[in-house]
């Protein structure tokens, strides 16, 4: 029978720290259900910021001037 020191000892130490388990599909899925519950009652409550269109020109609206943009000279 061990004596009282190496019993002392192993209940002072406590148990093994254990590794969390890598997330599966299902846990990272209720994460991001989670998340985006929080991110729409969010919305909910906020104060709706609405477009602020600075012309009056249905045609420029429908049908808007293509944005070019210019490479650095690097990646031509």
């Amino acid at each position: 029978m061990p004596g009282p020191l190496p019993v002392l000892l192993l209940l002072l130490a406590g148990a093994p720290a254990a590794r969390p388990t890598p997330p599966t599909c299902y846990s990272r899925m209720r994460a991001l259900s989670q998340e985006i519950t929080r991110d729409f009652n969010l919305l909910q409550v906020s104060e709706p910021s609405d477009l602020v269109f600075l012309l009056d020109d249905c045609n420029a609206l429908e049908y808007p001037i293509p944005v070019t943009t210019v490479l650095p000279d690097r990646q031509r």
